[in-house]
């Protein structure tokens, strides 16, 4: 991916970071479906780096999984963070999406205060509804970024 090719303010794109071929062909599918450009990473690790490299705002919402090899999606939730914050860029929507979850990992996540400061905690499997919602959610918190 060469990531100097996506520009900003594109309204309509999500980094997703998924371990699973699997289910990235399903977030794929079910986002095209929303009108949603999906660039995807295969662990926490690669996303970083992908966020990293693109321009600030390029990115409608982050979708991690939980339980990832290398760095979950809370280890890389909070590296975004604190490059967002050292970078002064406003935080983009994060949502973790998870085959199963502790309510202690949910309101790290979800804590307000926190470092990760998740948008949502989903559960997996997710459905074309999930996608939609997300996808209306973000862009109505945000607006449209064009």
């Amino acid at each position: 991916l060469d990531c100097r090719r996506l520009k900003p303010n594109v309204f309509r794109r999500a980094l997703i970071a998924e371990d699973l071929v699997y289910n990235q062909e399903i977030y794929k599918r079910m986002l095209k479906k929303e009108g949603i450009e999906v660039v995807i990473a295969n662990d926490g690790v690669e996303a970083v780096k992908i966020f990293k490299k693109t321009p600030p705002r390029t990115f409608q919402f982050l979708l991690f999984d939980l339980n990832m090899p290398n760095l979950d999606g809370i280890a890389a939730s909070k590296e975004i963070r604190e490059y967002e914050s050292a970078n002064h860029i406003k935080n983009t929507e994060i949502i973790i999406a998870t085959g199963h979850c502790t309510q202690e990992a949910r309101d790290t996540c979800l804590s307000i205060q926190g470092p990760v400061r998740a948008f949502d905690v989903l559960i997996k499997p997710l459905t074309q509804a999930n996608s939609a919602k997300i996808c209306e959610l973000t862009k109505y918190r945000f607006g449209n970024w064009r």
